[in-house]
């Protein structure tokens, strides 16, 4: 706790912060959905994809992606935005 909160908890205060924090700038998401997609209509398996990204891109870390991301299959497509 902050000092002028005299060590008690206020749900306003901790709410108002928690929108505070919410509103900073983020990074965008990676626009990778087609690159993996692709990789599945030719049948490639998780770990070949996310092999293919790491070599693809192997300068670029914030491209990787582990298998278990792919696993999921066409659901998670679209929220690497």
């Amino acid at each position: 706790m902050l000092e002028h909160d005299k060590d008690i908890y206020d749900a306003d205060l901790v709410h108002y912060r928690s929108r505070q924090r919410a509103e900073r700038p983020r990074r965008p998401k990676l626009r990778l959905d087609a690159e993996v997609q692709a990789r599945f209509d030719l049948e490639w398996s998780p770990e070949q994809i996310a092999a293919h990204l790491r070599a693809l891109w192997s300068d670029r870390p914030e491209r990787h992606l582990c298998h278990e991301t792919t696993t999921c299959g066409r659901p998670w497509l679209g929220s690497l935005r």
